[in-house]
């Protein structure tokens, strides 16, 4: 990487190349990405058994300013936007960064902040 780099831009880079490995070695095995990043994001088993199996049902119920504030149903929400990214938009790799980018213009909206 240059030298002229940030060291943060850095690390979105390293980030971005660690999804895409992710991505590519676990092709096949969502339900094992889902609980390793969901376990990150301080999610419970019995959440992202919800996101693996229907995250269309936490997407169709949308945003609201409840779930905006709510700690988990935001992570909930952000995961299961980017698992539809993946799935619907051809995203090679697991866009959480852009998913929480539209949770928190989507939240700021509704008046809450996230």
């Amino acid at each position: 990487m240059p030298e002229d780099m940030s060291k943060e831009e850095k690390c979105r880079i390293a980030v971005s190349i660690a999804m895409d490995e992710i991505m590519n070695y676990c092709e096949g095995a969502k339900d094992i990405v889902i609980q390793e990043i969901g376990g990150m994001l301080g999610l419970e088993p019995e959440e992202l058994k919800i996101i693996s199996n229907g995250y269309e049902d936490i997407l169709r119920a949308g945003l609201t300013k409840e779930r905006c504030e709510d700690f988990r149903g935001i992570r909930q929400w952000v995961l299961a936007r980017a698992w539809e990214m993946v799935e619907k938009e051809g995203y090679k790799h697991l866009p959480v960064k852009k998913a929480w980018a539209e949770a928190k213009e989507k939240c700021l909206e509704l008046g809450a902040v996230v």
